[in-house]
């Protein structure tokens, strides 16, 4: 008989929330000992009842660590099974609340992870699944996280098309569908992590009216005076629910004094690493106060969008000698005051990077071990295809049997 692995024997804990501080904190039980680590650190909210847990049926009780309250907690377990009980514990989000939580497991006998996999959690069919579910956690989003819950279905369908190819010999069909695969990987990425846009321009142009239009909130100081914005702000923001982690910089000028212009120096890292660079200038004057100097030195064209503002006055504005005709041709008209053509603006914002309607339909990629994996199944592809068919499976269809 063979000796049992110690692996199996015992029960994990870990937070399956976002880390941080939040409205709630998730903490998964899981292991033989499941339940008996979970039921010593709680008690019934009234004295003198009976506190007992049934499957599938949430209970608001208190967790205790020794005789101190460390918070009211909804506790539901599932039905036990060979390998033990799950019991999933939800109570207030704040950091210091978990690790009390936390701690007290591991002294009730729980083993203290960082991270549970999402197969371990949840049954699960398929690798994509697992790595849906252990990337919902980062969508900024509702629409970011049924974008990644369609992927279960459509990356599916997309692989399995992949292997049929490469098992009738369409080598070159296989081929296309992991090379598109690989170049959907930078814009996933942009989906969970958020796309960085910066807004620049000359002072008095509207860039933090138009910031403060996109923030929903005053956070920049908007004002007639040339100068006022000193510090780049940047703030979390979601456009047609895409994150967007939006800076609004000092104006671009010469002349400024010695603190306006470390401030630009201070933003300028900001609009190099942009995703979007939105240049506002004021439609409204008859010439562009914006030297080609600044246009040239701190921004990428192909990154820009030129934003006309000011619209509701009439645009007078003509191109510059220094920006190209193509780049003009493409500036978006806005009143950033009256919040007309913001919404364009926004959309034109996806577009430029890549996040049109046709992307959100289409099968990507988003974990760096996707990646690697079709990197590697690109390798076997011609020399060795019936391995390349195996990779697929084992990397996302299929779990090992």
């Amino acid at each position: 008989m063979e000796p049992t692995d110690p692996e199996t024997l015992c029960t994990y804990a870990a937070r399956v929330s976002p880390p941080g501080a939040g409205g709630i904190g998730l903490i998964q039980i899981l292991g033989p000992q499941a339940l008996s680590v979970v039921m010593s650190c709680l008690r019934p909210r009234r004295e003198g009842r009976n506190l007992t847990l049934e499957p599938d049926r949430p209970r608001l009780v208190r967790f205790m660590d020794g005789d101190e309250l460390v918070d009211e907690v909804v506790v539901v377990c599932s039905e036990p099974s060979t390998e033990g009980s799950s019991v999933l514990i939800s109570g207030h989000g704040g950091v210091r609340v978990v690790e009390r939580i936390l701690m007290s497991l591991e002294r009730s006998g729980a083993v203290i992870r960082e991270h549970l996999e999402a197969r371990e959690v949840w049954n699960l069919s398929s690798p994509i699944e697992a790595a849906v579910m252990d990337s919902l956690p980062l969508a900024q989003t509702q629409r970011m996280a049924k974008w990644l819950i369609g992927q279960i279905a459509i990356l599916f369908e997309a692989m399995k098309n992949c292997q049929v190819s490469i098992s009738h010999d369409r080598t070159d069909d296989a081929r296309s569908i992991l090379e598109k695969l690989l170049q959907s990987h930078p814009r996933s990425r942009m989906l969970l992590d958020g796309i960085h846009v910066v807004i620049v321009g000359p002072p008095n142009s509207g860039k933090s009216t138009l910031a403060n239009c996109l923030y929903e909130k005053p956070w920049s100081i908007e004002s007639a005076e040339a100068g006022t914005t000193r510090d780049w702000v940047e703030h979390p923001i979601a456009i047609r629910g895409v994150p967007v982690s939006l800076a609004d910089t000092a104006g671009l000028r010469q002349g400024c004094d010695a603190l306006e212009q470390q401030a630009l120096e201070l933003s300028a890292p900001v609009i190099r690493r942009a995703d979007v660079q939105l240049l506002v200038l004021d439609g409204s004057l008859a010439t562009c106060p914006l030297s080609g100097h600044w246009f040239d030195s701190w921004l990428d064209e192909r990154r820009v969008i030129v934003v006309l503002n000011k619209s509701d006055l009439g645009i007078r504005l003509e191109t510059p000698e220094w920006m190209s005709q193509a780049c003009w041709n493409s500036a978006v008209r806005i009143s950033a005051l009256q919040n007309h053509g913001v919404d364009a603006m926004g959309e034109r914002m996806l577009q430029q990077v890549g996040l049109d309607s046709d992307f959100f339909n289409a099968p990507c990629i988003w974990d760096r071990s996707q990646y690697e994996a079709i990197e590697e199944i690109l390798k076997f592809l011609n020399s060795h295809p019936q391995q390349a068919i195996t990779e697929i499976n084992r990397h996302f269809l299929a779990f090992p049997t």
